[in-house]
């Protein structure tokens, strides 16, 4: 009985001094490696897709200069063809306009475009 508690007892101070990750680090071929390239991985170890990442994390963060989101000849095929004096000019305004992107007041009354002093009248 004494024997078996002290077996127990040695084998509580036993000590380790090995990694926890001891034995997933191995000799890997290093032919495999890209030099200087970043390899992102998710907390299970699998590689990140380039469509998930965040792009201005990975750009303000220094890992990658921003790509273009359109090639030249896309670019160049939205603007207007002819002299610039006839189209219609290029501006942050029209791009809201063709997107239907734009701010009004809630038209309410005959007039939707009336003054209004709903906020600064006078309190009785």
């Amino acid at each position: 009985m004494a024997e078996k508690k002290a077996a127990e007892e040695a084998k509580l101070r036993e000590r380790y001094f090995d990694t926890t990750n001891s034995e997933n680090l191995c000799a890997r071929d290093l032919t495999q490696n890209t030099v200087g390239r970043k390899v992102m991985q998710t907390q299970d170890g699998k590689l990140v897709n380039m469509s998930t990442r965040d792009e201005n994390f990975i750009v303000e963060s220094g890992m990658f200069r921003r790509t273009a989101k359109a090639t030249d000849e896309e670019l160049r095929a939205r603007i207007p063809q002819g002299d610039y004096t006839q189209q219609r000019p290029v501006s942050i305004y029209t791009e809201a306009l063709e997107r239907k992107n734009t701010y009004m007041s809630a038209s309410t009354g005959p007039n939707p475009f009336s003054r209004t002093s709903g906020f600064t009248q006078p309190l009785n």
